[in-house]
C-alpha cells in the first residue's frame, strides 16, 4: 500500500513547542490549490501503477488540515475519486478547529473517524496543559454527538515518561478504549522535552505492564496500537507498526506547493526531492530519496541488529532516530514482553489482548 501524507496547509495557530514543524513553517498560511492537488493525484496514480500498489491511503495532515474550507475537501474528493479510484482517506487533526460543517465530510470520506493529537505535557493553551485538554474534550463531545469517533495519538514528553498509568486512566475516564503512542522525533532541531530512547522504552514498558495488569484483573483495558504491534513482533516476528524497513520507500509527503519528501518529520528541513508536477522518475531517482532508503536499509543498522531477536519487527527502527543509550527499536521494551510471555499464562494473556477488539 502507498501511504501518503497530504498537507493542504502547514498553518497552525496553536504553536506547540514540540511541533515537528519549525515556527516559520506553521505560520505560513499558503494553501494547496486544486490544480496542485490534481497534479498530485496524477502523480500518485502513476506511482501506484509503477510499483504495483493495489491501494493508496491518503492522510490529510498539516499544520492543521481543518484550517481549510470544507468545500475545498469536497472538491478535492471529486478529483481524487476520479483519478485514484482505489484510495481511502483519513485526517489527523488537533481537533480544536472542528466545526459543524465538517461532519458530513467526515462521515462520507473518513469512515466517521478522526485521528487527533493529545500530548499531555506538551500541548498547552495560555501555557496551561489542562486548558488545552478541556478545549479538546469539548470538541470530542461535539464530534461524538455527531457519531464521529476520535482516535487519539499521544507523543510522550520527558514529563510523561513516569505517568503511563495516569495517562491510561485519563483516557478510560473519558471513554477512550483505543489510542496510540508515537515517538517524539526532533529531526533538524533540538527540542529539550524529547525523551531519550532509554526513557521512551521505559515509558512503553510501564504502559505494557499497566495494560496487562488491567487485562489480567478484568478491568477496562484499552487497545493501544504500539502494544499490539510489539506483541505481534515478539510472538510472530511480524513487522511492527509503521516500521519494518519500508517507510522511506513507501511513504510520500506532499507539501501545499506540491513539494515531495518521504517523511513528515524531515520535510521542512530538507530540500524537496521533487514536485508532484514532475515525472515520477524525478522523485524515484532523487539522490536524497535514494540516500534515505540506503540509510534505512543499510547504514542505520548497528552490528547488534543482525543478531537481534527482534530485527524482523523493527529493521533497526525509525531511520531518523539515532541509536542513543538504547537502540531505536527499544530492545529492553521488546525483551520485557518476551519475558512476560514465558510467565505462567503469559502467552495466553498476550494472545487475549490481541483479541481484545473482538471482545469489546
Amino acid at each position: 500500500m502507498l501511504s501518503v501524507y497530504l498537507k493542504p496547509t502547514n498553518y497552525c495557530a496553536i504553536n506547540c513547542d514540540h511541533c515537528y514543524l519549525p515556527l516559520p513553517t506553521r505560520q505560513n498560511k499558503d494553501r494547496m490549490s486544486l490544480s496542485t492537488l490534481q497534479n498530485t493525484a496524477k502523480f500518485l496514480a502513476q506511482m501506484m501503477e509503477k510499483f504495483k500498489h493495489q491501494h493508496c491511503h491518503i492522510i490529510w495532515h498539516g499544520g492543521e488540515p481543518l484550517n481549510m474550507p470544507t468545500d475545498w475537501y469536497w472538491q478535492a474528493g471529486e478529483i481524487l475519486d476520479k483519478i485514484i479510484p482505489n484510495h481511502s482517506e483519513s485526517m489527523q487533526t488537533s481537533l480544536l478547529a472542528f466545526r459543524q460543517d465538517i461532519v458530513e465530510l467526515v462521515h462520507q470520506r473518513f469512515a466517521s473517524e478522526l485521528g487527533s493529537s493529545m500530548d499531555f505535557s506538551l500541548r498547552k493553551l495560555n501555557n496551561e496543559a489542562h486548558l488545552y485538554q478541556q478545549r479538546w474534550l469539548d470538541k470530542v463531545k461535539l464530534a461524538r454527538s455527531e457519531k464521529i469517533e476520535i482516535i487519539p495519538g499521544v507523543v510522550p514528553g520527558k514529563q510523561d515518561i513516569n505517568h503511563a498509568e495516569k495517562i491510561v486512566s485519563w483516557f478510560i475516564k473519558h471513554q477512550f478504549m483505543q489510542f496510540n503512542f508515537e515517538r517524539f522525533n526532533s529531526f533538524g532541531q533540538i527540542l529539550p522535552d524529547r525523551p531519550s530512547n532509554k526513557q521512551h522504552a521505559h515509558f512503553l514498558t510501564s504502559l505494557f505492564d499497566n495494560l496487562m495488569s488491567r487485562f489480567k484483573n478484568n478491568k477496562p483495558t484499552p487497545l493501544v496500537g504500539i502494544i499490539t504491534s510489539a506483541i505481534r513482533g515478539v510472538l510472530y516476528q511480524n513487522p511492527g507498526d509503521r516500521w519494518g524497513g519500508r517507510c522511506q520507500s513507501d511513504f510520500i509527503v506532499i507539501e501545499p506547493d506540491g513539494s515531495l519528501n518521504n517523511c513528515p518529520d524531515k520535510s521542512s528541513f530538507e530540500k524537496p526531492m521533487s514536485n508532484s508536477n514532475q515525472s515520477t522518475n524525478k522523485f524515484i531517482s532523487a539522490p536524497l530519496r535514494r540516500q534515505w532508503i540506503q540509510i534505512q536499509t543499510l547504514t542505520h543498522k548497528t552490528p547488534d541488529c543482525a543478531d537481534c531477536n527482534y530485527y524482523n519487527w523493527c529493521k533497526s527502527g525509525c531511520p531518523i532516530t539515532p541509536h542513543e543509550e538504547e537502540c531505536a527499536g527499544y530492545y529492553s521494551f521488546l525483551n520485557h514482553i518476551k519475558h512476560f510471555s514465558k510467565q505462567p499464562d503469559g502467552l495466553n494473556y498476550l494472545e487475549g489482548y490481541l483479541n481484545l477488539r473482538k471482545l469489546q
